[in-house]
Parts: C-alpha cells; sequence; structure tokens
C-alpha cells in the first residue's frame, strides 16, 4: 500500500507528502525529516529570501516614474483588485 501511495504522490507531484508516508510506515525519521527540509524548507527560504531583497532593493531604487513597488505595496494593491473585482461582479 506504502509503495502505491508514494507512486501515486510522485505522479501527481505531490511529492512533499512521500516523507510523511515513509514516517508513517516506519523508516528512518531522521532522514524523512532531511527530506522534507529538501523538498519544502529550501523553496520556503529561496521565497523568503527574494521577498527580503525586492524589499531592501525597492527602496532604493528611484526613477523618472516614481519608485518601484516593494511586496507590501503589491500585495496591498492585489488586494484592492481583488475587492474591485468582487464588487463588479
Amino acid at each position: 500500500m506504502n509503495k502505491q501511495l508514494i507512486k501515486f504522490f510522485n505522479m501527481t507531484g505531490l511529492t512533499w507528502f512521500v516523507p510523511f508516508v515513509r514516517i508513517a510506515s516506519g523508516e528512518n525519521p531522521a532522514q524523512q525529516v532531511r527530506q522534507l527540509f529538501l523538498i519544502m524548507g529550501v523553496p520556503i527560504i529561496a521565497f523568503a529570501l527574494f521577498l527580503g531583497l525586492w524589499s531592501v532593493s525597492a527602496a532604493k531604487v528611484n526613477t523618472s516614474l516614481g519608485a518601484i513597488p516593494g511586496p507590501v505595496a503589491v500585495w496591498h494593491e492585489a488586494g484592492g483588485l481583488l475587492a474591485e473585482h468582487v464588487a463588479e461582479r
């Protein structure tokens, strides 16, 4: 059953579930936590680093048209656009 479940998760692209299945089946938890960190932790850290660099660099760049918006400003505007879309429907 575990092999079928692992095969299903690999085929569907849900590979971050595989370490949980292996932990539940009794495999080495330390190795599975490491695998889980590689699958989920590294992308999360990279995304956080990207947002931090974007925030710092956006504050330093000024053009003739104004400043480049940072992640907070973009998030705020996205919320406004979504609210406007919902109001129009």
